[in-house]
């Protein structure tokens, strides 16, 4: 990346009262992103998630295009706290050999972060954000070197615990709301632990996990999901579309994020993609 079209970057980011630069490139793992004197943040993507000397960050290439990239650092700059709903960032990267673009990206426009804004009268933005965190802990992580999928449904408490039923005892009936408080980091590890067995998480609109281990009875005849996607998917299509709450998934293969609102993915995360700080 050459320091005179970051230099530009950093100018437009004052003009338009950006928060943050956003720099993607496909290149080799090599690359190095120097970084000018600025208070502005400067993120650079990675899918290694480590810097290996300052003020330097490797990069590894991460597919698809570059608004699509771009997407996906958004949401992982979101999910890490970096970003915030109402915030603007200006993204730069390559379009494959055609040049570089810089463009400004309205968060609030992101279609996953559009739809969190626009599901707040039924799930805050703390919760669905604290679980999309979770979520991606575990698909990044797995459990003790092993894979590990799982769902979270959350909102329309309710109507969700009367559309399911224990596969085993409720790992979390009887304990104190505190500790069930998905908004408190304390809390995930028994989470992570209790994603091993199968079964979705049920939470209500507070983000207090009200049942771990539970089987949704849905009907999922008429779902229209992406072909390959599992039960899991499935059923998180279908209880989203029967009730007004929000789905996650974290697939087994792979750790890929979903969430699912009406009965459609309304985003997906990538949870080896990192947003790091030159």
């Amino acid at each position: 990346m050459e320091d005179r079209i970051l230099e530009k970057a950093i100018e437009l980011a004052g003009e338009v009262d950006a928060t943050a630069v956003i720099v993607i490139q496909e290149e080799s793992p090599d690359l190095k992103v120097s970084s000018p004197e600025s208070d502005l943040p400067i993120y650079v993507v990675s899918s290694q998630g480590e810097a290996r000397g300052e003020p330097s960050i490797d990069v590894l290439g991460i597919g698809g295009t570059f608004i699509e990239r771009l997407r996906d650092a958004v949401m992982m700059a979101y999910v890490q706290d970096k970003i915030d709903i109402g915030d603007r960032v200006v993204g730069i990267g390559d379009l494959d050999k055609e040049g570089t673009a810089i463009v400004v990206y309205r968060v609030e426009e992101d279609p996953l972060l559009k739809s969190v804004r626009e599901s707040q009268d039924l799930v805050s933005a703390e919760v669905m954000r604290a679980v999309i965190t979770l979520a991606v802990e575990i698909g990044r992580e797995g459990r003790e070197g092993r894979p590990v999928g799982t769902m979270f449904v959350v909102g329309d408490s309710d109507k969700v615990m009367a559309s399911s039923h224990q596969l085993l005892l409720n790992p979390f009936e009887g304990h104190p709301t505190s500790t069930r408080d998905v908004t408190d980091p304390e809390t995930w590890e028994s989470v992570k632990e209790i994603a091993q067995i199968e079964g979705a998480f049920v939470l209500d609109d507070d983000g207090v996990v009200l049942a771990g281990g539970r089987y949704l009875d849905v009907d999922a005849e008429d779902v229209d999901i992406i072909k390959g996607l599992g039960a899991k998917h499935t059923s998180a299509a279908a209880i989203s579309r029967m009730t007004d709450a929000v789905a996650v998934v974290v697939a087994e293969s792979g750790g890929v994020v979903r969430i699912f609102k009406d009965g459609s993915i309304i985003g997906e995360i990538e949870p080896r993609i990192h947003v790091l700080r030159v």
